[in-house]
């Protein structure tokens, strides 16, 4: 990819009476917590004193009311994507056995290696500027191209974005390609291009729309792995707003 995800995951921690710790864990990991590239229930587990007193009102599991009580605690800690947060919290509750959670959820910075923006790949053998764009037409079906020549004539190693990914400019300089397809392209940006790439407007809808086949075969998949019936299908009323016209 071009440029790694960052701000996907959160943190959560929660406080669980020792004898309680694995259950915990095991209901949050199950849920989608603790996943680290190849590695699943990952966590990290600090022992500690847990204080607090129960009101009037409170059905407490360990204690009594209106008496401070100090308990043997362990912090546990998860990497939780924020897909999964909610139902990684929702386990987490049902597993706990404290009537009132206590529980962190704290933003991480960390950038994912399994997802982000962009690709970038090297094609079986160079080819000229006018045969790589006349590819791009006929792959993309886009009537005409905006782009910006590099200073290089041939292409071999391609980065692409479908969409608005022009901010992506630096990143596909970054990974040596000598040529980057995306769409929404403003002049200054192809000003920046300043020759060291070829830079190419492809079109925000005829970039974006291959993707549509590889998300319903995914969607698919994911159903019958579920043995879920539903009916997935490419919308056929989708349209290009964006119109050519040619004296």
């Amino acid at each position: 990819m071009l440029q790694p995800s960052a701000r996907l995951f959160k943190k959560v921690a929660v406080f669980v009476p020792v004898p309680d710790v694995e259950r915990v864990a095991a209901a949050m990991a199950d849920a989608g917590a603790g996943a680290i590239g190849n590695y699943d229930s990952c966590s990290f587990r600090s022992a500690g004193t847990g204080t607090f007193r129960a009101k009037e009102n409170a059905r407490p599991y360990i204690g009594s009311r209106g008496v401070l009580e100090r308990t043997p605690e362990v912090r546990l800690e998860s990497l939780v994507p924020v897909w999964s947060l909610d139902k990684v919290i929702g386990a987490m509750k049902r597993a706990h056995p404290y009537e009132e959670v206590a529980f962190d959820i704290a933003d991480l910075s960390n950038t994912s290696p399994h997802h982000g923006a962009g690709a970038v790949g090297t094609l079986s053998q160079p080819v000229s500027m006018d045969q790589f764009l006349r590819a791009v037409r006929k792959k993309l079906k886009v009537p005409a191209l905006r782009y910006a020549p590099a200073r290089k004539k041939r292409i071999g190693r391609v980065a692409v974005c479908g969409g608005s990914g022009s901010d992506l400019l630096g990143a596909a300089i970054s990974a040596g390609a000598d040529a980057f397809v995306t769409s929404d392209v403003r002049f200054h940006t192809f000003q920046e291009a300043d020759g060291r790439i070829a830079l190419v407007d492809a079109g925000h809808y005829e970039t974006e729309l291959p993707v549509v086949r590889v998300i319903v075969a995914f969607l698919k998949n994911e159903l019958k792995i579920r043995k879920l019936k539903v009916t997935v299908a490419a919308s056929a009323a989708s349209r290009n707003a964006v119109h050519y016209f040619f004296t």
